[in-house]
């Protein structure tokens, strides 16, 4: 892959290294470096590079995708209120693992225009 493909800034949120074991039955058993890893084979097959961060979007000038692997809309009301989605281009919920595919997808096309 060339050095000069548009890169993907993969962000996490909180306690995402407990992915899973931490409550299979809503987040899977796919680790967070599984995750990464879907996402990077995406983006490599759409001609984008993955970075994966750790950092805030304060700053960020592209399209922001929010990605839940649960649907936060389905859980306890305080999930029910995102701090991101103010920002974000577009918000995927509740695909689990698919999501990180669909998240890539989506930058993609917005990338696009």
């Amino acid at each position: 892959m060339s050095s000069s493909a548009p890169i993907v800034l993969l962000l996490h949120g909180p306690n995402l290294n407990l992915l899973g074991s931490r409550e299979p039955e809503v987040y899977g058993t796919a680790t967070l470096a599984d995750h990464v890893a879907t996402a990077t084979a995406t983006a490599a097959e759409l001609g984008l590079t993955v970075e994966d961060l750790h950092d805030a979007l304060a700053a960020f000038d592209g399209p922001i995708v929010e990605l839940h692997l649960s649907n936060p809309n389905a859980r306890e009301p305080w999930r029910h209120t995102s701090v991101v989605a103010p920002v974000a281009t577009g918000t995927i919920v509740g695909f689990g693992g698919t999501g990180y595919d669909l998240a890539i997808r989506a930058a993609a096309a917005a990338m696009a225009g």
